[in-house]
């Protein structure tokens, strides 16, 4: 007994049937698979959001990613957008001002973020200085800067609070310095300032110049505010 000889026109259409399957198969993965796994992803990116806000609404830790990304920026970007800015404004009168706070040497040569984080979260753990009744307001942090030393590459800081007039400092982890009169001008950072002072037409004397920071009551940085001291 013989077998059935196989019909080779059957064979091919069924061969291009099982080709047609797979190519189908193959259109509907492609068409909806990236958009399952991008709804996945979406998904544990707000959830790892989420996380990342509840930890950081959990720790009493400052965050000072503004000021940090100011102060990198000042250094790092040479674009000139500011310029004109900088051409504009008027000088301001300010009387004297006592800060008291933490000193610093600021070293212009190394990475500036590593070293201002360090120097606000001294500040930001002393809460000795918070609570004595040494300063005016812990809402407004003050950073002074005495003095630009350019032969080493460096500027004396104090990071600090407004002080009470007539208060004699008694402590030696704290300096007591004050920004005389005078006539400043008004910009947002000092150390952008100093970067373009070519483009003033005021000559800048590099000492007690600041930038004052207005906090909210979990140390978060509101705004800021640059005073830079004029050559009259």
């Amino acid at each position: 007994m013989s077998l059935p000889r196989h019909n080779p026109v059957l064979k091919g259409l069924y061969i291009l049937a099982v080709l047609c399957m797979f190519t189908f198969m193959i259109i509907v993965i492609r068409a909806y698979w990236p958009k399952d796994m991008q709804m996945v992803q979406k998904k544990e990116s707000a959830h790892t959001s989420g996380n990342e806000y509840a930890s950081s609404e959990g720790t009493s830790q400052p965050s000072n990613s503004k000021l940090l990304t100011t102060t990198n920026t000042i250094l790092n970007n040479g674009d000139g957008s500011n310029l004109e800015m900088l051409r504009l404004g008027k000088l301001i009168n300010r009387t004297k001002k006592s800060i008291i706070g933490l000193p610093f040497t600021l070293d212009l040569k190394q990475d500036i973020e590593p070293q201002m984080e360090y120097l606000w979260r001294e500040l930001y753990n002393e809460n000795s200085l918070r609570r004595s009744n040494l300063i005016k307001s812990k809402d407004k942090v003050y950073l002074v800067y005495l003095n630009h030393d350019n032969s080493n590459g460096t500027v004396s800081l104090v990071l600090g609070y407004l002080a009470k007039s007539n208060q004699h400092n008694k402590s030696q982890r704290f300096s007591l310095v004050d920004i005389p009169e005078g006539k400043f001008l008004k910009r947002h950072a000092v150390l952008d300032t100093w970067n373009n002072a070519n483009q003033l037409s005021a000559y800048l004397s590099y000492q007690n110049d600041c930038e004052i920071y207005e906090l909210d009551q979990h140390y978060n940085v509101l705004s800021q505010i640059a005073y830079i001291r004029t050559i009259e």
